[in-house]
């Protein structure tokens, strides 16, 4: 046996465990990814949650006829904070933002 053919013995397993690690790194981006997403989908969803239940409260005050002056400030309050959680959704990145670019 030659020694060009015990090279090659040696040198393909180790092309191929190159491309199974080149392919696992791929997908551990894909994943990590794929999980930000999910994390942000979860957050959205928690954030809606929250306006939901402060309106259903806010209805259920209305409703139950709670005119006094504590209640209409807790009233005012929540629409502050479902105000506030609303911006804070469509707040962009970086508009709106200064940046220092005079290094």
């Amino acid at each position: 046996m030659s020694w060009k053919a015990v090279e090659m013995q040696i040198a393909l397993p180790r092309t191929q465990d190159a491309g199974q690690i080149q392919n696992q790194l791929d997908q551990r981006s894909a994943n990590s990814q794929h999980y930000l997403a999910q994390v942000k989908l979860h957050e959205e969803e928690q954030r809606r949650k929250k306006v939901n239940e402060l309106r259903q409260k806010e209805q259920y005050r209305l409703q139950n006829g709670d005119s006094s002056a504590e209640s209409a400030k807790i009233l005012m309050n929540n629409q502050e904070m479902v105000k506030r959680l609303n911006r804070q959704q469509q707040k962009h990145p970086f508009l709106g933002n200064r940046f220092d670019i005079n290094g």
